[in-house]
């Protein structure tokens, strides 16, 4: 009775899910299900979820997976899955037991949607941003990023080699008055208005009295 209460409160359901016993036996699918991984219900129901299991999961993923599970803990994780016509899809899972009267493992749902675009796209992000660092730290020009209050968050070896020869912390408040003055305006007004400039023309002077010109870019 339990379990056909179950089946009724998932078939409508938008994310892939079945019941399994614990031994993993899909005892019911979803129609969602269906369109994710290609099988139908007939086909699925009596088959292990293994069926869908790749070898590009991590056995160390299945075996947390299997520890939480079975101690009645809930389990969230990505792994890789197989469809029924061998196309593989990153899975983002959470396997929930069933309990019964006396608190143990009866029945598993578990729920699963399709991620592997969401993942590519973070993957490219992060790869992009790994090269973007990359090029910043190798940039000779000096690369600076400065908060609301004018304070270095960030900044390239370039950067920090002038400001060694700078008095401690005035390298970032020398450039904003340089440019303050060679811009007629103040820089914060223009960036809380999202204009940039390009080629503006900064006069910093270091510790020794050396005076040094930058064209500055914003």
């Amino acid at each position: 009775m339990a379990l056909d209460v179950y089946r009724q409160a998932i078939e409508f359901v938008p994310v892939a899910t079945s019941i399994t016993d614990v031994r993993a036996n899909i005892l019911y699918a979803n129609s969602a299900f269906e369109r994710l991984t290609g099988y139908t219900k007939s086909e699925i129901v009596g088959l292990n979820e293994s069926v869908l299991s790749d070898h590009a999961t991590p056995p160390d993923t299945y075996r947390k997976l299997w520890a939480a599970i079975t101690s009645g803990r809930e389990w969230k994780g990505r792994l890789v899955n197989r469809r029924k016509d061998g196309t593989r899809y990153l899975a983002d899972l959470t396997v929930v037991p069933i309990l019964d009267a006396q608190g143990n493992p009866e029945y598993f749902l578990g729920m699963h949607r399709d991620v592997t675009d969401v993942h590519e796209l973070e993957s490219k992000l992060k790869n992009q941003n790994t090269l973007l660092s990359s090029l910043v730290e190798a940039a000779p020009a000096l690369i600076a990023l400065l908060n609301a209050s004018g304070k270095v968050i960030f900044s390239n070896p370039a950067f920090e080699d002038l400001q060694r020869e700078m008095p401690r912390d005035v390298l970032a408040p020398h450039f904003l008055r340089a440019l303050n003055e060679s811009l007629g305006v103040d820089l914060r007004s223009l960036c809380e208005n999202g204009t940039d400039f390009s080629a503006v023309e900064a006069r910093i002077e270091t510790l020794d009295g050396e005076i040094r010109w930058f064209a500055c870019s914003a």
